[in-house]
């Protein structure tokens, strides 16, 4: 068994399970380190995921649900592509957060639009202005999560550059997107219930105590464990979104800690060690 060393440069073939330099060794046999086997670690087999293959609405959706049902089978096929990683992060968060604005006013929605069809508008109105408040947050937490990929790596001496770790955090960004369709349709399930259970608006009436006027000013008369249930079930939704992520984060620095790339046809190779 020989001894582990540094790689030579960032293209230098390593074992992606344990980090021994394999270059050189016959492709049709095992890391001498832990026994994986080479073919396993070449970087002929991160071909990429559909929307990195391919950018269009179908495999965006294809790739949403590979990473959602699969990630480790999504993670070691993972390539590094830089434009379609930053379009898959953009338009994945972006649909998290429709979903999440969606969601969020959708609670209440059917009785208010019942008896005020003009709400609608304003409704379509508040679910877009709280998209665009919602979007730079995630696309924030998200950075910052590719920021602190990188500071594990660098502490741990593995090598993951800075694209590697955008293709995993963009990926993982189907967490935000999981909260968003959970809070969308659980609110809509929720906003059912609360026109069943809800009373109607009630005519001003002089004689009305105050709480009894709050309500003709303020709308119909919600149980409290209907509220505190809704936004119970929003902090669920949006916190099992985020487990997701972290945990699609933390199994891509495991899975990618050394993940090879095919080195270009420019690069130098750097002579034998």
């Amino acid at each position: 068994m020989g001894e582990r060393r540094a790689w030579d440069d960032e293209y230098t073939l390593l074992c992606e399970r344990c980090g021994y330099v394999i270059e050189g060794l016959p492709k049709d046999g095992a890391c001498p380190e832990c026994g994986k086997p080479i073919a396993e670690s070449l970087p002929e087999r991160r071909v990429g995921t559909p929307w990195q293959q391919s950018r269009s609405v179908g495999n965006l959706a294809r790739t949403w649900r590979v990473s959602l049902l699969h990630p480790v089978r999504t993670l070691d096929v993972l390539a590094e592509s830089p434009l379609s990683d930053r379009r898959l992060r953009r338009w994945t968060t972006l649909a998290a957060a429709l979903l999440l604005s969606a969601g969020w006013w959708h609670y209440g929605a059917i009785s208010v639009v019942r008896e005020q069809p003009m709400s609608f508008v304003v409704l379509v109105a508040l679910v877009l202005v709280c998209t665009m408040a919602v979007w730079p947050v995630l696309l924030v937490l998200t950075q910052v999560e590719t920021w602190g990929l990188g500071v594990i790596a660098k502490t741990r001496g593995l090598r993951m550059p800075t694209n590697a770790r955008r293709a995993i955090t963009a990926h993982g960004c189907v967490g935000w997107l999981l909260a968003g369709a959970a809070a969308w349709l659980t609110m809509a399930g929720l906003d059912f219930l609360h026109a069943a259970v809800t009373k109607p608006y009630i005519e001003y009436d002089p004689s009305m105590t105050r709480a009894e006027s709050f309500e003709v000013v303020f709308g119909r008369r919600t149980p409290l464990w209907l509220d505190l249930l809704s936004m119970a079930t929003r902090l669920i939704c949006v916190l099992a979104g985020f487990l997701f992520f972290e945990t699609f984060a933390w199994l891509g620095l495991r899975r990618l800690k050394y993940a090879n790339r095919v080195r270009p046809a420019d690069a130098v190779t750097p002579p034998d060690a």
